[in-house]
């Protein structure tokens, strides 16, 4: 429970990885007395100087025959070091310093993981660790979330159509799936904020809202989802897409209709799948938009709405994603690339 004095941080990435390593191979409890002589020992290995860079091996070695420790644990503390090259030697003028706990002299700290405290009083919730150190969040994780109760668009969104700013993504209380607001297609603008609820959408509409750019660094899955309604002709549409620049969009849309009600399954669109760019998991600039889209030379009431969107991500223990999988009755489905119209990407805006 002793602080220990000031050490590199590369020092200190050797002590969490060993420790760690040693308390759960060892199957110790951090709360124990074995433990607790365990982590001391480590400690006064790994605070000698001129412990080498690859000396977690060494360390666990020390160890042998106490506190529950045996040659298996060392084997595997080895090849946790040669699988992620802790064995080699460090690139030259990386970073020796190591965040000290605030306003002590004694104590350590690394990076944000957040391992240990400076106290050693306060609890820390067991997370999966790499080595080395490393931490992802477990499950899923919202990226913005849009009921279209409050003001919209807010910091992230960009709304647009073909630079007219006529017609485009409004929020309105014509129809809502839950709440009393959502997100018209034809419900802002100049001359859309005019319209009636109930009025046919534009000839030619092209409305755009976009959202980004966010990151999908480390992400395994990521994930569109919205509430919609919708009431377009044959060749028109409402669109989930994506993209990597900002520019160019591909996605999937829906044409049809749900029959005068918000369809009871969310429109679900997949980044880990989407058509002509893969998979988006790992960019580091990503953008989705939602795009209503009118090539038909006739037009019908209202269009589209969407409602309770949701952007979400996932790094590590993902449950299975929930949404639409197939067309529902009386709505069919179709892939389309899209650039964003005049050039006016959103970076731009």
């Amino acid at each position: 429970g002793q602080a220990i004095p000031r050490t590199s941080r590369f020092q200190s990435l050797l002590s969490v990885s060993l420790l760690f390593a040693l308390l759960l191979l060892a199957g110790l409890s951090a709360q124990t007395s074995a433990a607790a002589r365990a982590e001391t020992a480590a400690r006064r290995f790994l605070g000698q100087s001129g412990v080498p860079y690859n000396a977690p091996p060494s360390a666990c070695a020390t160890l042998i025959g106490q506190f529950g420790t045996w040659a298996g644990n060392c084997q595997d503390v080895a090849d946790a070091v040669r699988t992620t090259a802790m064995n080699l030697q460090p690139l030259p003028n990386f970073n020796l310093d190591a965040p000290l706990c605030p306003g002590l002299d004694q104590g350590w700290a690394v990076d944000d993981g957040r391992f240990d405290t400076c106290s050693r009083t306060t609890p820390v919730d067991l997370v999966q660790v790499y080595l080395p150190i490393g931490l992802r969040n477990s499950g899923w994780q919202t990226i913005v979330s849009e009921g279209f109760e409050d003001t919209w668009p807010t910091a992230g969104w960009t709304r647009t159509d073909p630079g007219y700013d006529e017609y485009y993504w409004g929020q309105r209380n014509c129809r809502a799936a839950t709440g009393s607001n959502s997100a018209w297609a034809m419900g802002a603008g100049a001359l859309g904020s005019e319209l009636a609820c109930g009025a046919n959408y534009i000839n030619a509409a092209y409305a755009w809202m976009i959202y980004g750019p966010f990151s999908l660094t480390d992400a395994t899955e990521a994930q569109l989802q919205m509430a919609y309604w919708l009431n377009a002709l044959a060749g028109d549409g409402v669109c989930q897409m994506a993209s990597i620049n900002g520019l160019n969009f591909s996605g999937t849309c829906l044409s049809g209709s749900t029959g005068g009600e918000f369809n009871p399954t969310p429109m679900m669109f997949d980044l880990t799948n989407v058509p002509t760019l893969g998979n988006l998991a790992g960019q580091s600039k990503v953008w989705i938009a939602v795009v209503f889209n009118a090539n038909s030379a006739d037009v019908t009431a209202e269009g589209a709405y969407v409602d309770d969107l949701l952007l979400r991500r996932c790094d590590a223990g993902c449950t299975p994603a929930s949404g639409e999988t197939s067309s529902p009755s009386g709505v069919t489905s179709y892939p389309l690339s899209l650039t964003v119209p005049d050039g006016l990407a959103p970076q731009q805006r």
